[in-house]
C-alpha cells in the first residue's frame, strides 16, 4: 500500500502570533518584535477610533464650527490684524484636522499599501487642505503675502464632501455624468451661440439710446431709460448713442462675449425681463419674438434635458 500523504492543517495566526513566531539572526530581535507590536497596536486602535460612530459626528461638527469661524472673518481686514480668538481658533481647527488625519495615515497607511490614505482622491482633497493651512503658519514673519495663503482656508468647508457618504455619492455622480452630458452640453452651447450671434446681429449698440436735451446735451432720466424703438423723447430732447450700457456696462449684444452672457441670463430666467424691456423700448416690440425660442427651447427643453442626464446617472 502507499503510504498515506501528509496531513497539512492550515491555521490563521493572527498579526501578533506571526511576530511572535518570528525569527532571524539579525541582532537586537526582541526590540524590532517590540516595535511590530506597538505599530499593530497603533494601528488597530486607529481602526477602532476611525470606525466608531463618534469620529466621524465630531469630525463634521468641527467643519461646521470653523465654517462659522470663517463666515465671521472680514475679508478686508489686514492679516495683522486679525483678532487674537480668530488665531488661536485657527490654530486649534489646524491641529483637530492633523489629528484626523494621522488617525486615517495610522488606520489605513500613507501611500505604498492598497487602500491606503493617499490612494483615495477625498482624501488627497483633505491633505492638500491640511498642508495648506500648515503653509501659513510656517511663512508667517517671513514677508510673503499672507492674504493669498490665508485664502486657502475656504475650502475647508470641501471636508464636508468626504466626510458625509451621501455628499460623495451626490459629488461623484456629478462627475460620472460628465461624458454623458458631452452631447447636451454641446447642443446647448451651439444653441447659446446661434441666438448670441442673432442678437449682435440684431441689438448691437441700441442699449446706448438715451434721450438728450438739445441745448445742454445732458441725458434725461426722468422721462424714459431708453429710447428709439417703442420709446421716443419728450419735446426738447432727442434720442442718440451714449457712451454707456446699462448694468454698469454688462448688459448689451455689442459682441459675443457680451452676447453669450445675456442668453445665459435669459435661459436661467433669472432677470431677463429687464433685458427684454429695455429691448422693446430700444429697438421695438417685435423684439419678444427673439424671446420666446430662448425661453421654450432653451430654458424648458435644453435645460431640462441636461438635468434629466444627471438624474439618471444619479439613480
Amino acid at each position: 500500500m502507499l503510504p498515506e500523504p501528509p496531513f497539512y492543517k492550515i491555521v490563521v495566526k493572527d498579526r501578533i502570533h506571526v511576530i511572535d513566531d518570528y525569527h532571524d539572526r539579525c541582532p537586537l530581535l526582541g526590540l524590532r518584535k517590540s516595535l511590530m507590536r506597538a505599530r499593530v497596536y497603533c494601528n488597530r486602535g486607529a481602526q477602532m477610533i476611525m470606525m466608531h460612530s463618534l469620529f466621524e459626528t465630531i469630525s463634521i461638527s468641527v467643519i461646521v464650527v470653523n465654517s462659522l469661524f470663517l463666515a465671521m472673518d472680514d475679508p478686508l481686514r489686514d492679516p495683522s490684524e486679525t483678532p487674537a480668538f480668530m488665531t488661536v481658533a485657527d490654530d486649534i481647527f489646524q491641529f483637530l484636522y492633523t489629528i484626523e488625519m494621522v488617525v486615517k495615515i495610522v488606520s489605513l497607511g500613507f501611500v505604498l499599501n492598497e487602500g491606503s490614505y493617499l490612494r483615495d482622491a477625498w482624501n488627497i482633497l483633505d491633505f492638500v487642505i491640511i498642508a495648506s493651512g500648515y503653509m501659513g503658519m510656517f511663512l508667517q514673519g517671513s514677508g510673503v503675502n499672507l492674504s493669498a495663503l490665508r485664502s486657502f482656508r475656504v475650502i475647508r468647508p470641501l471636508r464636508t464632501i468626504s466626510s458625509v457618504a451621501g455628499l460623495r455619492v451626490i459629488v461623484s455622480s456629478l462627475i460620472n455624468a460628465i461624458p454623458l452630458l458631452r452631447d447636451s452640453l454641446l447642443v446647448l452651447m451651439f444653441f447659446f451661440l446661434v441666438f448670441a450671434i442673432a442678437g449682435c446681429q440684431l441689438f448691437t449698440g441700441a442699449l446706448k439710446n438715451r434721450c438728450f436735451n438739445e441745448e445742454t446735451g445732458v441725458i434725461d432720466t426722468s422721462y424714459t431709460e431708453f429710447c428709439g424703438g417703442g420709446n421716443s423723447c419728450r419735446p426738447g430732447y432727442y434720442c442718440a448713442k451714449s457712451n454707456e450700457n446699462p448694468a454698469n456696462g454688462a448688459t448689451n449684444f455689442d459682441n459675443i462675449t457680451f452676447a453669450l452672457l445675456q442668453v445665459f441670463q435669459v435661459v436661467s430666467m433669472e432677470g431677463w425681463t429687464a433685458i427684454m424691456v429695455a429691448l422693446m423700448q430700444s429697438v421695438g416690440t417685435w423684439i419678444v419674438v427673439y424671446f420666446y425660442p430662448i425661453i421654450f427651447i432653451g430654458a424648458f427643453f435644453l435645460l431640462n434635458l441636461t438635468l434629466a442626464v444627471i438624474k439618471a446617472k444619479f439613480t
